[in-house]
């Protein structure tokens, strides 16, 4: 990849997925708007976070715009989350991420409402 096409994959998922390293910790705030969910009201992204290979994705239920809907409930490996609430979306904590597989594709489900 040039340069350029680095930054911007960098920032579709940092600022468009929301997703991002927060001290350690995963910090997930997407930014998706109502047509980038398809038919199935998801919108997923692969990524390598902590040595771990990871697909974030977003249900959007009632097909909410961005700033209209909320993160509801979030799964990791189709268990619910004790998950952080920030002001813009949460934070999974590092102790959550460390008990990751390494080898395969771990799956955190964010329910937007």
């Amino acid at each position: 990849l040039t340069g350029s096409a680095s930054w911007l994959l960098m920032t579709v998922l940092t600022q468009v997925f929301g997703i991002a390293g927060d001290f350690g910790s995963l910090r997930i705030s997407p930014k998706l708007v109502r047509e980038q969910f398809d038919g199935d009201r998801e919108a997923t992204v692969n990524l390598r976070f902590r040595g771990k290979n990871i697909e974030v994705k977003y249900l959007n239920v009632y097909m909410k715009e961005y700033g209209e809907y909320r993160i509801d409930r979030v799964r990791l490996n189709d268990l619910d989350l004790d998950h952080e609430l920030t002001a813009d979306g949460v934070k999974i904590a590092i102790s959550a991420l460390e008990e990751l597989a390494v080898k395969e594709v771990n799956k955190v489900e964010v329910v937007l409402v």
